[in-house]
């Protein structure tokens, strides 16, 4: 079980800071299990998910803190993932966010899997965990934390879950160590997910509404390769200056297989990145602009107004006319 399977340490982060808040010395578990403190908080580097689980067992047993993941959950973000958290909050709406968070999850926690089960109310994130026990409580409980934090990019920073299904057993007071009041909690389910409002995966992941503050890069230059390549795209994309991948091979100086590669390991590629700027820009004239959706299509140099249509519907889920009602 977890024997080859690899272990981000920089996800270990959080907990490592839980501990030290308490007095518990971390420090003395992690090398316990040959863990190198420099590597918590670090993008660089590996270690093997059973050295990471190993970790959590003796702390929870050897301190009497079975729940000690869930101490400081209020206050976990996507932002302790590191690259992984950077790449989804880049995303144009939940529902990509929830596609690239899945499909770059295994290089943070190899033997994760995490799918997305949508209905026409509600929808579940479900995050299955290769060799998890049932007494496995801290990395299970950590899961919920981190589901709990994606949906909370779009639906804000008090929303809390209706349903919680944990794959492990029951642990005293859990509800009050994630504040869950109004949250049924289901424990010995097959996997563990959550539930939350359909309508949330057609919302913009982005942190800033453009209409507040342009497609342009931030003050702050754009962490990621994926990023950067976004902001150019944007603004030839604005200009109506044809954004190919050629273009940006000649200026950046990369080959196109290096600059393919780059973006593949942030989970995206360059069609997704056109796809979610012309989405962006979409969802910015359908909120504030009078235009139809056949103006709005020519605007964006769509070939026809159903390709539009598709596109739009592919990154959000709604149809424009949809999506601009229920923005009113």
């Amino acid at each position: 079980m977890h024997r080859l399977e690899t272990f981000n340490p920089r996800a270990l982060q959080p907990f490592v800071k839980c501990l030290g808040k308490r007095g518990i010395p971390a420090d003395r578990y992690l090398k316990l299990h040959h863990i190198p403190i420099e590597l918590i908080g670090s993008e660089r580097g590996k270690i093997f998910k059973r050295q990471a689980y190993g970790f959590f067992r003796d702390v929870a047993k050897k301190e009497g803190v079975p729940g000690f993941g869930l101490l400081d959950g209020d206050s976990y973000s996507i932002d302790d993932l590191g690259i992984l958290g950077q790449a989804t909050l880049q995303a144009a709406t939940f529902k990509e966010g929830l596609q690239i968070f899945s499909s770059l999850l295994p290089s943070v926690a190899e033997g994760n899997h995490l799918w997305l089960e949508e209905g026409p109310e509600i929808s579940w994130i479900w995050c299955l965990t290769d060799g998890l026990e049932r007494t496995d409580y801290v990395p299970d409980h950590s899961t919920i934390l981190v589901l709990r934090a994606l949906v909370r990019t779009v639906a804000g920073p008090d929303w809390q879950p209706p349903l919680v299904h944990f794959y492990t057993k029951p642990l005293v007071k859990i509800e009050r160590f994630l504040g869950l009041d109004e949250t049924r909690i289901e424990f010995l389910q097959e996997m563990t997910g959550l539930t939350f409002p359909t309508a949330l995966l057609a919302q913009r992941i982005d942190r800033t509404r453009p209409h507040d503050r342009g497609l342009e890069a931030t003050k702050d230059p754009p962490a990621t390769v994926s990023a950067k390549l976004e902001a150019v795209i944007a603004s030839l994309y604005k200009s109506r200056y044809p954004a190919s991948i050629d273009l940006f091979t000649e200026v950046i100086g990369m080959s196109r297989v290096t600059l393919y590669r780059a973006l593949a390991k942030e989970g995206t590629n360059y069609r997704l990145l056109v796809n979610r700027v012309g989405f962006k820009l979409a969802a910015e004239l359908l909120e504030n602009s009078d235009l139809s959706v056949n103006e709005i299509a020519r605007e964006l140099n769509y070939s026809t107004t159903s390709n539009f249509i598709r596109a739009f519907q592919r990154m959000s889920g709604l149809t424009p006319s949809k999506y601009r009602m229920l923005q009113k």
